[in-house]
Formats: structure tokens, sequence, C-alpha cells
């Protein structure tokens, strides 16, 4: 991505944010921590990345990828190590939420999210799936998780993924049932997840909804009323 395209973006997101205040999560965000944080030497690059692997992430009517992932917390209720996503289909649609502690919008949404979980996790199975971290402190660092000391490397082992990920989950109080991504990235890649992402998937295990990529289209209410038309079509 070149100078000019960098900056003509951090102009969408500044004009997005402003626009969209209020919406959201969005008033959490600062305009100019965004800005600061769109102005770090390796951004460009992440970006460029991130937007280049859109296309072939899956899409919102299509099959949903199958995966198993471990539970973050070692052990489900029903004392099994992982999880089995076809395992639910003509049983509950699933709620995923991806995201990672080192991205402050999605800290910014866990009052949020434990509202929707609560709403409705008597119909839906809600699963969050911690994946890499987007703002690592050898990577893309932001200014918010230095004020904050939320200060953390680029995960070396699934072990490392799996201490910062329950750190995050009992921090943020973040009350759904929680799954650790491979250390290949494999489920976050295919599903578009950096830096944080949306979805639900229906009984017919098809994607009922995919909500944009995070932060500017990270939109929990948006996500919340899919939730709900779905379930009031279903009756």
């Amino acid at each position: 991505m070149t100078e000019f395209d960098i900056n003509a973006l951090k102009d969408e997101l500044k004009a997005g944010l402003e626009a969209n205040a209020g919406e959201d999560g969005l008033k959490e965000m600062d305009v100019d921590d965004l800005m600061d944080a769109m102005s770090h030497p390796k951004a460009a690059d992440i970006v460029k990345a991130l937007i280049e692997l859109e296309p072939d992430t899956i899409q919102s009517g299509e099959l949903a990828p199958d995966f198993t992932l471990p539970w973050l917390s070692g052990q489900g209720p029903d004392g099994s190590s992982s999880v089995t996503l076809s395992d639910y289909f003509d049983s509950r649609p699933v709620a995923l939420i991806f995201g990672s502690y080192t991205c402050p919008p999605f800290r910014a949404q866990a009052g949020t999210l434990n509202e929707i979980y609560r709403e409705f996790s008597n119909q839906v199975e809600f699963f969050v799936v911690y994946i890499k971290e987007i703002h690592p402190t050898d990577g893309w660092q932001v200014k918010e998780n230095e004020q904050e000391a939320i200060l953390f490397r680029t995960h070396e082992s699934l072990a490392e993924r799996v201490a910062v990920g329950r750190s995050c989950m009992i921090k943020l109080a973040l009350e759904m049932p929680a799954l650790v991504d491979e250390m290949d990235d494999a489920v976050a890649t295919i599903y578009g997840a950096m830096p944080e992402r949306l979805y639900l998937i229906s009984r017919d295990g098809n994607v009922a909804y995919k909500s944009g990529m995070g932060p500017m289209f990270f939109k929990p209410r948006e996500w919340q009323e899919a939730i709900r038309s779905y379930l009031a079509e279903e009756r």
C-alpha cells in the first residue's frame, strides 16, 4: 500500500468515525487515537494484508467452514477438551465473537457483548474465539495499550496464547464460553477475523450474519438485531 493509499484510508476512517459517533461502541474510539494508530510504521502493511485477504474469507449465505478448537479454559462444561462447530448444526444457531486483548475497540465492547449474550444465551450458542494479538508489543503497538499497561508480545506458543486469552476473559469479565485459535491461525484466516469480527451461524450451518472488519464495522448492536431477526423468522 502506498503512502497515498494509507493516508486516504486514514481520511476515510476518520470521516466514518465522526459520522457514526455514538453508534455501538464507536463513541469509545477517539479520533486522535485512531489516527495515531494508523500512523504507526507497521500499520500500512498490516492493513493492506487484511484488505487483500478479505475476498478469500467466508461470506454471508455461504456454508460456514467447520472447525474444531480447544476450550480456552482447557475443558468444557461437559468435560470435553474441544468444540466442533458442526456439532451444533441442526441444533442451535451459533454466535461467534473473534477478538484479542490488545484490540482497544474489542475491550470497549465487552459490556455490550455480555448484554447480548444474556439476552440470547438460552436460544443461541455463543463462543469467543481468541485469536492472535493485533497490537503486540513487538508489532503494531498502540498508545491506548501503553496507557492501560496491556502489553503482550506476539504469541510464541499455544500455551502463551491461552494464558493471554484467559487474562483477557477475566479482566474484561466476559461471560460467554471461549475457545482459542490454533497457532496456524487457520480459523481466523478463513473467517477474516482480524482484528475483530462477529458472526451468526444458522442451524443449517450457513453464515446468517457477518460483520464488517473491525474496528469501524464491528457493530454488536447490528449483530444483536441480526440475531433477533433470525430467531423471529424461525418461529
